[in-house]
């Protein structure tokens, strides 16, 4: 199995302008010829539902994000149809309800299927069911990639680069190839690993002893003050 793109760019590399069944049908194998893809493996019947969840509980958060943002600016106006602010508040709860449901299933559902590697992953500070879950599910268990770089790449927070010589010399942002809900369960993960600080340094000095040489620095300084 081939993504659609990649048999249309190979049809525009090799010049081709006719577009009906019978040339496409030429076009396909041809380039099942010429590139020879790998055999796609169906995922397991597990791995399906685990991602037929997810994306119905993102697009669910999608629609209650959008309700809520009416809300808010239905509340500013001086009058409100006080039967359709109780019908939005309906919404709202029905649709959290449904979420949370919803995501209490996926966190059974993947916890029970895939319990090593979910204890692999929530090993690790910052990381809880719900980022393990969603990297399970994006990556096929991690069956689809033979490196990180591969990884990082596929969920869009791989760097890019530019250069033409000596004259262009780009260093973009991230790729944001990938899932964006990914991106930003991952963005968390990465803040709250800076906030508990495990492999902050400063200068080389690990954070224990910069904490003694900051205590030790106040103390001099209250001494100094005192005097």
């Amino acid at each position: 199995m081939v993504n659609l793109k990649q048999i249309k760019r190979f049809s525009r590399m090799m010049q081709t302008v006719t577009k009906t069944a019978p040339k496409e049908a030429c076009m396909i194998a041809m380039y099942g010829e010429k590139m020879n893809p790998p055999v796609y493996k169906m995922p397991s019947e597990t791995a399906m539902l685990l991602k037929h969840k997810k994306t119905i509980i993102r697009q669910l958060k999608k629609q209650l994000t959008a309700i809520r943002n009416l809300k808010s600016s239905l509340v500013v106006l001086p009058f409100q149809d006080k039967n359709g602010m109780k019908a939005l508040d309906k919404t709202v709860s029905f649709l959290a309800s449904q979420i949370k449901s919803l995501e209490f299933e996926l966190a059974d559902l993947a916890s029970s299927e895939f319990d090593r590697q979910i204890k692999l992953l929530t090993s690790i500070k910052g990381i809880g069911v719900t980022l393990a879950t969603a990297l399970i599910v994006a990556t096929g268990r991690f069956s689809y990639f033979n490196n990180a770089k591969q990884v990082s790449r596929f969920i869009g927070i791989c760097p890019t680069y530019q250069q033409s010589e000596t004259s262009v010399r780009i260093k973009g942002g991230i790729n944001r190839n990938g899932d964006a809900s990914l991106r930003s369960l991952l963005r968390e993960f990465g803040i709250s690993l800076k906030q508990n600080q495990l492999f902050c340094m400063f200068n080389g000095i690990p954070l224990q002893r910069f904490r003694l040489i900051v205590i030790k620095a106040i103390r001099r300084q209250r001494r100094h003050q005192i005097h």
